[in-house]
């Protein structure tokens, strides 16, 4: 049975490539464009695994991590960044994300590290 893997990328050529590599891999992308969507995707499936950008408007990937921690939902999470500092690798351990994936995406990279949250 496949994982249902959430995407949440303002960015449409992103989103596509990602939603592309997960559905290759064997599992059901499911895809929002900002975080309020993305909420309500997560109250209506059972989210395997979710890929969350770090900025979008009107809700990036941190501010998203956190309500969905207020709402008692918990899914593995990966961050997706353009800016892979140290502050924001902490930042991102600390808000509970499991792995951070630095802009461009490296397809194999992505795919492995999915595969070790799903497991």
């Amino acid at each position: 049975m496949p994982k249902k893997v959430l995407i949440v990328e303002d960015n449409a050529p992103t989103r596509q490539l990602i939603s592309s590599l997960v559905k290759a891999s064997g599992h059901a992308p499911i895809e929002a464009s900002d975080g309020y969507r993305a909420l309500d995707l997560v109250k209506q499936h059972e989210i395997d695994a979710a890929l969350l950008d770090q900025y979008m408007e009107p809700m990036g990937g941190f501010e998203l991590a956190k309500r969905l921690g207020f709402e008692g939902i918990k899914v593995p999470m990966i961050l997706i960044t353009a800016h892979e500092k140290s502050d924001i690798l902490i930042e991102a351990k600390d808000k509970g994300f499991l792995a951070v994936m630095k802009k461009p995406i490296d397809s194999d990279r992505l795919v492995k590290t999915l595969e070790r949250l799903l497991r």
